[in-house]
């Protein structure tokens, strides 16, 4: 393959990166402005009952975050072939984000979440605040994701330092990977010291390894679905496993896994990597969406949960939506792009 060949194809996984990352951003703003339909989640109450909104949450409740671990993995596999130090590494993705993690916490959700007057915070002083619900993460909302994937960076790194030292275990470390993966997400909460982020890094640890693995091992999946038949057939699968885990008050662990995965490779051999300009926008601040709108849907469900389903829907993911991506682009053309790791 000449070099264009190289740049053309490496051009269409990036952009079909960046179509993941606009539909896995959509989905999670979509999620955060129907939530309080969820029969499952009761911080604010409605008097509104939507069955189908209930319904759709928590069949897309399952998509987003893993997805968006996911494409963290798959773009590691790129970052690791960079031979950073392991101090550079750290520092990188500190200021990626753990410094806005901060910022937006201190200066943005706290003081949200303390104007609206927050069932959260509601008979708690601002220390406990602060110390309990901030600092030790016992409650950061929608921010939980970026310790997480801070967390995950730097296991994932660790592991690399190792294993790079054994040649032929380096050339096999996605199966490393999966391994470590799987007893951190059944036994991980033995060493999490109870913090909430450390714990959520090895439950979703076995996503960032599945990115890993599908940009790792491209050559598995190629042949799979380059067939038709046999990419028709494990979309039905999909389908179906996503409906009937909707209708089901319980699964089975291994099949909330084996949907997940399913769902997770479909999407990233199956999306388009066809491009516009919206879509291009819509990524390159789709960051910047997630750290600002969640906050944002408290007004609704604090002041007005009671109003028509249609109308709290379009305020929450229209309206403030429109108002964190606006937010986004003003810091990307201002010196604080540091809030948004930049």
């Amino acid at each position: 393959m000449d070099s264009t060949n190289k740049n053309i194809t490496s051009n269409n996984r990036l952009q079909k990166i960046n179509n993941l990352r606009v539909l896995a951003i959509i989905l999670v703003v979509f999620i955060h402005s129907i939530i309080i339909y969820s029969s499952s989640w009761n911080l604010y109450e409605t008097s509104n009952k939507v069955v189908l909104l209930d319904y759709l949450e928590k069949i897309i409740y399952i998509v987003p975050m893993p997805l968006f671990f996911s494409i963290s993995g798959y773009l590691f596999f790129f970052s690791q072939q960079k031979y950073l130090t392991f101090r550079e590494f750290f520092i990188k993705k500190f200021k990626r984000l753990i410094i806005p993690f901060f910022c937006v916490g201190l200066f943005y959700l706290l003081p949200i979440r303390k104007l609206i007057g927050y069932q959260g915070y509601l008979n708690k002083s601002f220390f406990e605040i602060l110390i309990k619900n901030f600092f030790l993460s016992s409650d950061i909302g929608h921010l939980w994701y970026l310790p997480t994937l801070f967390f995950l960076f730097i296991i994932s790194e660790l592991i690399l330092l190792i294993v790079k030292k054994i040649s032929y275990i380096y050339e096999k470390v996605e199966i490393v990977f999966m391994v470590i993966a799987f007893i951190l997400y059944f036994v991980g909460y033995r060493i999490a010291f109870s913090y909430p982020p450390l714990m959520s890094a090895y439950l979703y640890f076995i996503w960032f390894t599945l990115g890993f693995f599908l940009n790792k091992r491209k050559s598995i999946f190629n042949p799979i679905y380059n067939n038709k038949i046999l990419k028709i057939i494990l979309v039905l699968i999909n389908i179906i496993g996503l409906i009937y885990y909707g209708l089901a008050d319980n699964t089975s662990v291994i099949f909330d896994l084996g949907v997940r995965a399913l769902t997770i490779i479909n999407l990233f051999k199956l999306i388009p990597n066809t491009t516009n300009k919206l879509l291009d926008k819509l990524g390159e601040n789709s960051f910047g969406i997630y750290l600002f709108h969640s906050p944002l849907v408290y007004i609704t469900f604090s002041y007005i949960p009671n109003i028509n389903p249609i109308i709290l829907i379009f305020l929450n993911f229209i309206i403030f939506g429109g108002i964190a991506w606006a937010i986004s682009i003003l810091i990307r053309k201002t010196k604080l792009r540091f809030v948004i790791g930049e």
